[in-house]
């Protein structure tokens, strides 16, 4: 009787062991397929996080397309480049929020944050606004952000939470 339910046991970790192989084979495969188009990281801190340098062309909803370009923090914007610590030339506002925030399916300049610095700039004043959305995110993620953000040696001189 031992001996049947030693052989049940050994057979039953080799069929996890092996599901198991099949599900990383699975995942190397599909990561592999995906390419660039990957543009989502797994994050401890952020949860899941835009990939930096990202600069792509997405579909959303009714499969309009709109390019989708992520910065150096991982924030999207309109550039793939690096963001300064600080803007010298004028005022820094950072736009914490989810996929509203963000702008999921449509260009970066018809975004909330981008409409805003728009009206803001003038001549005589340079404001540079920071889209930091990402969908899906909660206001635990979005703490997590801003924190890791101004860890980080990055200042701004306004946070706007859009919840």
């Amino acid at each position: 009787m031992k001996a049947r339910n030693t052989k049940k046991m050994i057979w039953a970790i080799l069929y996890v062991g092996f599901l198991l192989l099949l599900l990383f084979a699975s995942e190397f495969i599909w990561r592999k397929m995906y390419g660039e188009g990957f543009h989502t990281l797994v994050d401890p801190i952020e949860h899941h996080k835009r990939r930096p340098g990202t600069d792509i062309v997405r579909t959303w909803g009714s499969g309009r397309p709109f390019r989708f370009t992520i910065n150096q923090l991982g924030w999207r914007d309109k550039t793939t480049g690096p963001i300064a610590k600080i803007n010298a030339e004028g005022i820094r506002i950072v736009f914490l929020g989810d996929s509203f925030t963000e702008g999921v399916g449509i260009d970066i300049d018809k975004t909330f944050s981008m409409v805003v610095q728009s009206m803001l700039n003038r001549p005589d004043r340079k404001v540079e606004v920071l889209n930091a959305g990402t969908s899906s995110f909660s206001p635990l993620l979005e703490y997590n952000r801003l924190h890791l953000f101004l860890e980080s040696g990055y200042r701004t001189d306004f946070v706007v939470v859009l919840p």
